[in-house]
């Protein structure tokens, strides 16, 4: 049995970041959003990723990043 996925692409720009994430099927999941590079920042998305392993606890989390 393969592990479910949840995919999160994150757009890297000076000063902060957008978020965006789909499941399998191409959901996008609410709660995120874009972030500053700032220590809340940094917290808010940390905190995003805790809950989406605890409300997903079996998904794999990809990971894409764009810097532009």
């Amino acid at each position: 049995m393969s592990k479910k996925k949840l995919f999160v692409g994150v757009d890297v720009s000076k000063g902060y970041a957008d978020f965006e994430v789909v499941n399998e099927s191409g959901s996008v999941l609410p709660s995120w959003g874009r972030f500053d590079d700032t220590r809340k920042g940094h917290d808010e998305v940390t905190a995003r990723f805790r809950e989406a392993a605890e409300r997903h606890p079996q998904a794999e989390i990809v990971v894409g990043v764009e810097c532009t």
